[in-house]
């Protein structure tokens, strides 16, 4: 959706004339509206030129807090139709180079519609994936922060949970998994005062339910698979904003810390040694996930962006 049209969605679903929007606008932030006409209103609207990434932001901003949502106006799309809106090149620039969780397999000549991402919750394809997933999981954890490969299977299958597998011609080229907590117990593990391992059912929100999300596991044999898994990432928290209050995470791998920042997650507090290693926690409410100033322009300046990466230099 290119950001003319959303904003006029936005103004119609208030039932304002774009001279009473420019007055709200103006009200809620004068600093960055100052100056800002119907006539430049309208302009921004019939896409003759577009504002800066500032007023957009602003925009976005008056918005969310006009309709209490942390991506307003786009609840009716669904989330093939958000995908189709994200910009992938966009998203490659946030894997910031996470090498031992995006591997370097040769990519070139995969196509993007050639990779699928799929839910599992069952069957035998969940277990082979859980297990390779606990290969990864050993290799990167210490002791202490390990889990088992019963938790993950159990956890899986949990209606609030959400297992995503990228698959190319029948074979399984990453994965990504997703809990969804309810507040207690994620407040608990970003403090420290908890361990993932100590997690029971009732920690666990259902889907319907409020809850923050809290990525557990994430790997990819090359980087389309890891683009195609974080837009479903995407996608799937746009979907479902309305029983989502924020993401966070607690990790010791120097690897996700990179990914973790790309995609706008804020170190709360400070480092806390346990048992030889070092962890550190990481949040960010909803808004500032998919709303953040990389996110506005992955969505909304698809246009610019070519489908496929460009091939390799000779």
């Amino acid at each position: 959706m290119q950001f003319a049209d959303y904003l006029r969605k936005c103004r119609l679903a208030l039932e304002l004339t774009q001279e009473q929007l420019v007055e709200a606008l103006y009200l809620y932030d004068a600093e960055r509206f100052r100056g800002v006409s119907p006539a430049t209103l309208s302009r921004w609207e019939h896409g003759v030129v577009a504002p800066h990434m500032h007023r957009k932001r602003a925009l976005i901003g008056f918005f969310q807090e006009k309709r209490g949502e942390a991506l307003p106006c786009w609840k009716e799309r669904s989330m093939e139709e958000t995908e189709e809106e994200i910009c992938r090149l966009g998203i490659g620039h946030l894997l910031g180079g996470t090498r031992r969780l995006v591997l370097d397999f040769p990519s070139e000549v995969i196509r993007f519609d050639e990779l699928e991402v799929v839910t599992l919750r069952e069957g035998e394809d969940l277990r082979r994936l859980v297990a390779f997933n606990m290969d990864v999981h050993l290799a990167t954890h210490p002791d202490p922060i390990r889990l088992s490969e019963e938790q993950f299977l159990s956890w899986s299958r949990h209606p609030g949970s959400r297992y995503f597998a990228c698959r190319y011609r029948g074979s399984y080229v990453g994965l990504l998994f997703l809990l969804k907590l309810r507040s207690e117990p994620f407040e608990k593990i970003l403090r420290y005062e908890m361990r993932k391992s100590e997690l029971t059912e009732e920690d666990f929100a259902l889907p319907e339910e409020r809850g923050f999300i809290m990525p557990l596991a994430f790997f990819a044999l090359h980087e389309k698979a890891a683009i195609m898994l974080i837009v479903r990432f995407y996608s799937y928290l746009i979907a479902n904003q309305d029983a989502i209050d924020g993401v966070g995470l607690v990790t010791s791998y120097r690897e996700s810390r990179r990914l973790v920042e790309g995609i706008n997650l804020q170190a709360t507090g400070e480092p806390r040694k346990t048992e030889g290693s070092e962890i550190q926690a990481y949040r960010q409410s909803l808004d500032g996930v998919i709303a953040s100033e990389m996110m506005v322009k992955i969505l909304f300046e698809k246009e610019r962006c070519p489908e496929e990466p460009p091939p390799p230099a000779p």
